[in-house]
């Protein structure tokens, strides 16, 4: 680009530059190990039912020395229903599947939402679609700089505009908006809307009106975990 759009204009530019049958994409100060393709595309090519196949990081230095690993967790590991992964994959705030290789034909038509928590908001709606496979194997490494990153320079990162305030209600809208774009009857939108609409603003509304919600959400969220037990959750 001749000048910085942003990563989600940058991403969203690249999917529809390209035709390939899987998307991927790797941060320029990031690495891969050399069976990182392979081993994805292996699986993907044997289990046309998954949507994601990704990996756990290790996190790098700036001279590339292994200096810690991301914990044992994610999207990969959520079982159930469509509604039950969808879900908890907002409840959780899960991201980790973003670093793996993605089926092209399940991807939505704006890839990246201009706004922070983009990447949230489109895994949401890929775990919704299918089951994550986790490789067991770290062939993604992360590198991770010493220096802060102030939220003016993160907002300027994702959306490439200078001076554009961090605020979340961007990202409850662009939720909310996935929602009824998700692949399912207007049956069963109309059966999850509310809950999904609480979720989302209980775990991400920047206002100071929570309270109000707090004895349901929290009540509900309880009752989802106690059921999570179960394979046949929201099936």
């Amino acid at each position: 680009q001749p000048h910085n759009i942003g990563s989600s204009p940058n991403v969203n530019f690249l999917r529809s530059a390209t035709e390939s049958p899987y998307f991927a994409w790797i941060g320029s100060h990031d690495r891969v190990k050399p069976d990182f393709l392979r081993l994805h595309l292996d699986f993907l090519d044997t289990h046309p039912e998954c949507p994601v196949s990704y990996t756990y990081w290790e996190w790098i230095d700036a001279e590339g020395r292994v200096v810690g690993r991301e914990p044992i967790k994610g999207l990969g590991e959520l079982w159930g229903g469509g509604w039950s992964r969808y879900l908890w994959s907002i409840e959780s705030g899960e991201v980790c599947g973003l670093q793996g290789v993605m089926r092209r034909e399940v991807l939505p038509e704006q890839l990246m939402r201009n706004c922070p928590g983009c990447d949230h908001v489109l895994l949401s709606t890929l775990v919704f679609k299918g089951r994550f496979n986790v490789l067991p194997q770290r062939l993604y490494q992360a590198r991770r700089f010493v220096e802060a990153v102030r939220p003016a320079d993160y907002m300027e990162r994702i959306t490439g505009k200078k001076g554009h305030r961090r605020d979340l209600t961007e990202l409850v809208r662009a939720f909310e908006e996935e929602f009824e774009l998700l692949p399912a009857p207007a049956s069963e939108k109309d059966r999850w809307r509310r809950l999904a609409h609480w979720i989302i603003r209980d775990k991400f509304a920047p206002d100071s009106r929570r309270w109000h919600r707090k004895f349901a959400i929290s009540s509900t969220i309880r009752k989802l975990r106690a059921l999570r037990r179960w394979n046949w959750l929201f099936a």
